[in-house]
């Protein structure tokens, strides 16, 4: 709208041809017109803050956009990270149960420590049996010998 719509007095404080002949009201015309002024301004000064609060809010909208876009993305590689260590995890699982049933099938086909040790136990125990046998043997002989001798005296007398 220009001015002569609005039919506001001019700038410079005359009075106009269409506005009231007395001083007065001239100047209640230029009080209205310069708090219509003011107000102008100050709405124009709240309309331009409301543009920057819109613009920052905008910019900041769009940050964080950008990361909810990188945190989703860094989510779903997260997840695939989780299943294919997931994944290597069932493998090594399975190549332990391999393991374990070999290092049974190993332990299971050789002496264990307590067969060992019976076997030792046996091998001692017939080795004192021979050394009885064998003093039994000796002793035996010695009787025998003793018996020849007993009998020689006695063949004598």
């Amino acid at each position: 709208m220009s001015r002569s719509s609005l039919s506001l007095p001019p700038l410079d404080g005359r009075s106009s041809s269409t506005g009231s002949s007395s001083n007065g009201g001239g100047s209640d015309a230029m009080k209205l017109y310069h708090a219509l002024m003011e107000k102008f301004e100050d709405q124009k000064k709240e309309l331009s803050n409301r543009a920057i609060t819109i613009k920052t809010l905008q910019r900041n909208f769009e940050k964080i956009s950008v990361l909810c876009k990188q945190q989703s993305q860094s989510l779903q590689e997260s997840r695939e990270r989780e299943e294919e260590a997931e994944a290597a995890k069932r493998d090594l699982e399975g190549t332990i149960e391999a393991y374990k049933e070999r290092v049974e099938q190993l332990e299971s086909s050789r002496p264990s420590d307590n067969t060992a040790k019976q076997i030792k136990k046996l091998e001692e125990a017939l080795k004192a049996a021979k050394q009885r046998a064998a003093a039994a043997e000796a002793a035996t002989e010695g009787k025998i010998a003793k018996d020849g001798k007993v009998e020689k005296l006695a063949g004598r007398y």
